[in-house]
């Protein structure tokens, strides 16, 4: 998992910056969850999400409950449709991907 952090919000479109500078743009539709991430706040996500390579590449992206019972079934924490977010407070949330 890849570390990013909140440089910028605007309703669910976020600009996310890795430790190496470089920006990423994405819109994030989060369901079943009461949490509502903020500028500095940070986002755990596979590196495969941000690679424009990856035939499953995008821009947008819909994350839940990880006991949702859309999406795939998750086996472990590193599994590619995971995100996690960490509040500044160091509250951490684990969602999954959904499709459908």
């Amino acid at each position: 998992m890849k570390k990013f952090q909140i440089i910028n919000k605007n309703n669910d479109s976020y600009i996310l910056i890795d430790k190496n500078k470089k920006e990423y743009s994405i819109t994030l539709e989060l369901h079943d969850t009461n949490i509502n991430p903020t500028i500095n706040d940070s986002i755990y996500a596979s590196k495969k999400l941000f690679d424009k390579n990856n035939e499953q590449y995008s821009t947008y992206y819909v994350f839940g409950a990880i006991n949702s019972i859309y999406g795939r079934k998750i086996e472990n924490e590193n599994d590619d449709d995971i995100l996690i977010i960490e509040s500044q407070n160091k509250e951490k949330v684990v969602l999954k991907r959904l499709y459908g």
